[in-house]
């Protein structure tokens, strides 16, 4: 929080991109008395992490949530023990102002195709798992995605969330404009060896490196 966003930024320019890819369409300013927007933030991290970031990726990446009026809804595990969140614990409900500073794509509504009508389903429903009245597999099934109970860096993200909320596709458009970058690292044996374990493991679950996509 407080930091600028560039606008230049790789990252930033990839969520606008796969917004439109994903047939979203959004505006920067509000237009209706209810209203749904994504939001991000470029995400506030320590320095042993910011550097490493900064020099593989040439930018920072971003913290997405969900806006519904005025409380901004996100998946958002403690950054000290993040392979530990779970959909259940770390859904964060905040009001807007918590966000200062973040960039705000506000979500045209389209009548014909049910836009605002999926948002507020998608939504519900995800509250529902985190206060255990369905399940995560019920979710899945209801709405096509394919979210996980628990916190992947690369594979179950705050924006994997919010874009299943938005688009009810389970993507993070951040992660795939530099899979064949993590793909790269991924075979960097001394790069590996300062890895975290869960770090490990988050990458035994990435769907380009197991399944060899890319």
């Amino acid at each position: 929080m407080g930091q600028i966003i560039d606008k230049d930024n790789s990252f930033r320019i990839a969520i606008i991109n796969g917004l439109i890819s994903c047939g979203i369409k959004y505006t920067d300013h509000k237009l209706y008395n209810l209203n749904y927007g994504l939001i991000i933030k470029p995400l506030n991290l320590d320095y042993n992490f910011r550097e490493p970031i900064r020099y593989f990726f040439n930018g920072f990446p971003f913290h997405v949530g969900v806006i519904r009026e005025n409380l901004v809804y996100s998946f958002c595990p403690d950054l000290r023990e993040p392979h530990r969140g779970t959909l259940e614990k770390d859904i964060i409900i905040e009001t807007l102002d918590k966000w200062i500073g973040g960039e705000i794509f506000w979500i045209i509504d389209e009548p014909e195709k049910f836009t605002y009508l999926k948002i507020e389903s998608r939504l519900i429903d995800l509250i529902q798992v985190k206060n255990k009245l369905i399940t995560l597999e019920e979710f899945n099934r209801r709405h096509g995605t394919s979210l996980k109970m628990m916190y992947n860096l690369l594979s179950n993200n705050c924006t994997d969330v919010a874009i299943s909320i938005i688009a009810g596709q389970t993507r993070c458009f951040q992660i795939e404009s530099i899979i064949p970058i993590i793909i790269k690292i991924s075979k960097m044996e001394e790069i590996m060896k300062m890895i975290p374990d869960y770090g490990k493991v988050w990458l035994q679950d990435f769907k380009y490196l197991k399944n060899g996509d890319k």
